[in-house]
């Protein structure tokens, strides 16, 4: 975990590494220690919750910020006592960021029909650590949510 210095914020749970992982590993509910045994974990738990997600959500379903908590805290939320919540730090893992912290409200609603597909298979691309489908997701989002931002 690379941290920049330039704020302090070790007093935060989702910035504490756990102990015993040489700062590898983000503190976690299962005190794992190792850096690839915590990525297959994370895998195995999004396998395994994936079909329940699939069954929460309705083709015609508009995907808000709730619900990305929702899913983050249905897949890992028994590993990480700060799952499907928003962050205090950004936190990013081989190069790549997720959710930054204290944006809220980043607008989904562009997500649909074949942009829906594109999703999925992104986050799929993701748990084999293909992150840059993912960052064009999030990308393909950005100027809509800020859009709003600015009206409000």
């Amino acid at each position: 975990m690379k941290k920049s210095g330039r704020y302090k914020t070790s007093h935060l749970v989702e910035d504490q590494p756990e102990p015993g992982s040489r700062g590898r590993v983000l503190r976690n509910l299962l005190h794992i220690t190792r850096r690839r045994e915590m990525d297959v974990i994370e895998a195995e738990k999004y396998t395994i919750v994936q079909t329940k997600l699939m069954g929460m959500f309705t083709k015609e379903h508009r995907f808000s910020a709730a619900d990305i908590c929702t899913i983050h805290r249905e897949w890992l939320g028994d590993v990480y006592e700060w799952a499907g919540q928003y962050l205090q730090v950004n936190i990013s893992k081989d190069g790549f960021s997720f959710a930054m912290a204290r944006v809220r409200g980043l607008d989904f609603t562009g997500i649909q029909g074949k942009k829906r597909k594109e999703y999925f298979a992104a986050v799929q691309a993701g748990m084999g650590q293909d992150y840059e489908p993912m960052k064009k997701v999030f990308k393909s989002c950005l100027p809509l949510t800020r859009r709003k931002q600015v009206q409000h």
